[in-house]
């Protein structure tokens, strides 16, 4: 950048200090983590005792958060939304690989998720069915750790 040396402008303000700002964005990087690993945890644990909507709701959470805290390293800020597609598609031109976790031409699993999320949360007595399904790209994701090849009907 170039400053006139006759300008009165500050282009970095004495109180604004690079590693100050670096430790902020780390310290919220590591409660965004813990964040998404607690609902990860919550995932399991509600897995284990057989209740599929708020494991999926948790699960919701887990891949938000997840895209959220990317948006925020890649592009500098977090897409508004609890739609997954929007995320997968605010983050793609930035991160062409993102479309392995979801394939954008298929978005079933997208919307399933969103779908679940949304009926969990406002509806009553919602219920899912688990069963196994090893074509889905969801259980891919899922598979990694989070959900055993559950894969939501709805």
């Amino acid at each position: 950048m170039y400053k006139s040396s006759e300008g009165s402008f500050a282009l970095k303000p004495a109180w604004l200090a690079a590693n100050d700002i670096l430790d902020k964005a780390r310290e919220n990087f590591k409660g965004e983590q813990h964040k998404i690993k607690g609902f990860n945890t919550g995932v399991a644990f509600y897995i284990k005792t057989h209740n599929y909507p708020l494991a999926t709701l948790m699960l919701h959470q887990v891949m938000e958060l997840s895209y959220r805290v990317a948006e925020q390293i890649i592009v500098g800020r977090e897409k508004i939304s609890h739609r997954i597609r929007n995320h997968q598609k605010f983050l793609q031109p930035y991160l062409p690989r993102v479309n392995q976790i979801f394939d954008e031409h298929n978005e079933g699993d997208m919307q399933l998720l969103d779908k679940a999320y949304h009926a969990v949360r406002y509806e009553e007595n919602y219920r899912i069915g688990c069963r196994f399904n090893k074509q889905s790209p969801a259980t891919t994701v899922i598979g990694k750790g989070i959900i055993h090849n559950c894969y939501t009907s709805i």
